[in-house]
């Protein structure tokens, strides 16, 4: 909303890209293809309430399921409620919202592609894996600068939770203060492949260049 009103945005149509800090992913494999709508929202409700060990009444999710995979991200209601009604004052509809992971991914990985994705903002870091049939793994890490130069110590516990033999890593920076080139050193150390993204790369994605953006304000 606040770059909306510098902007003096008014009377448009917006896509948004929300930063992955405030979000809650859940990737689950269902058995089974006859699961109606109502019962995948019911799956959801209790998996989320198992994993946040909290009450989710205060936030809405939304899923899409590809085969036995289904993918869930969930936002808190109130901050998505206030987006509405600001675009509202401003005569605008809100035409989409996104996880800035899901845009970055789209330009990163091919689909079908082997490979983990590390996305480090300012702070937290996302780690999917991406395989045949979407995303088998997805979770957002609060971060600092510690947490991201160890994030060899976070991905390769993630990988033998998953007992996953994969060992690339798509590594894209799009903020902090972290040393990047502490952070490549344990991930090779630890047996890791990896490829880094430049800006070159990453030019179509939207989050990126508005990743850098904010960072350039600040």
């Amino acid at each position: 909303t606040e770059m909306a009103q510098r902007m003096g945005v008014h009377g448009r149509r917006l896509h948004v890209l929300v930063s992955d800090y405030w979000a809650r992913p859940l990737t689950l494999q269902l058995t089974g293809s006859n699961f109606k709508d109502d019962e995948i929202e019911t799956v959801l409700k209790s998996q989320y309430r198992r994993q946040f060990a909290e009450s989710m009444d205060d936030w809405t999710w939304c899923w899409e399921r590809q085969g036995a995979q289904l993918s869930a991200v969930a936002w808190p209601k109130r901050g998505l409620k206030l987006l509405r009604q600001d675009l509202k004052a401003r005569n605008c509809i809100l035409a989409s919202a996104l996880p800035l992971s899901i845009d970055v991914a789209k330009q990163m990985v091919t689909v079908g592609d082997s490979t983990w994705l590390a996305i480090v903002e300012i702070a937290s870091v996302t780690l999917v894996r991406q395989q045949k049939d979407g995303w088998g793994r997805w979770l957002v890490i609060p971060a600092d600068r510690v947490v991201v130069e160890n994030l060899d110590v976070q991905l390769t516990r993630e990988a033998v939770r998953c007992e996953d033999e994969c060992r690339r890593v798509m590594v894209v920076k799009l903020g902090g203060d972290a040393d990047m080139s502490v952070c490549h050193k344990g991930l090779m150390q630890a047996g890791w492949s990896i490829k880094v993204c430049s800006p070159s790369s990453a030019q179509e994605s939207r989050g990126y260049f508005l990743s850098r953006s904010i960072a350039t304000a600040q």
